[in-house]
């Protein structure tokens, strides 16, 4: 599967078979996210797998109970490392910190479905319950938890706006700048996708 594909088969997988994620799969997943752009390539994310039922059953009700999680084969909590942010960008880097580790938390989303699984992003927990859970330190925030697994459901294409909704050229409420590009924005964008590779190539 191309990049360009699974962006598209990308989804929020809330329903898993009880298959265990092979740690070769484990690994793409991981890496994928150490691979994510990031403020002054600090990389200073940490990425915790929870596997053991315990601890993801205590994970879970810190993620305000929601029950389907514990379907999944594992859970990847994804924390940011504060020092090296605060040392080299002060206040700011707590800004920082959240970016980069939604841009991990997207890389592995990405690589998920490139590979066959399914996960999801779970935003929705509390960051002093998850924290005193794995036992992390001060300087360590949680900042997302991916549940990883295989899907026990067909593919959901999941309705979206069309680009044409929320683009602006040079200022806020100027979507028709430019006609040529507006049209390519609301026109098939599938076409558009299956044409860059064969127009990269020449």
């Amino acid at each position: 599967m191309d990049m360009f594909e699974a962006m598209e088969k990308r989804y929020s997988c809330r329903n898993y078979l009880k298959r265990r994620v092979s740690e070769e799969d484990l690994a793409l997943i991981l890496d994928a996210g150490a691979k994510a752009p990031n403020a002054g390539n600090l990389q200073n994310w940490i990425f915790i797998i929870a596997r053991d039922e315990n601890k993801k059953e205590q994970l879970t009700k810190a993620s305000l109970n929601q029950r389907w999680m514990m379907g999944s084969d594992l859970f990847i909590i994804i924390c940011s490392d504060s020092e090296p942010s605060k040392r080299f960008y002060s206040e700011k880097g707590k800004t920082y910190d959240m970016q980069n580790c939604a841009a991990a938390a997207e890389n592995m989303l990405l690589m998920a479905a490139a590979i066959g699984l399914g996960a999801c992003w779970v935003g929705s927990f509390n960051q002093e319950a998850v924290s005193r859970i794995l036992k992390l330190p001060g300087n360590i925030t949680p900042q997302a938890v991916i549940t990883l697994g295989y899907p026990a459901e067909k593919y959901k294409k999941e309705k979206r706006s069309s680009l044409d909704a929320f683009t602006h050229f040079e200022e806020y409420g100027n979507k028709i700048s430019d006609q040529t590009l507006a049209k390519k924005l609301s026109s098939d964008l599938k076409t558009l996708y299956q044409r860059i590779p064969r127009e990269r190539k020449k």
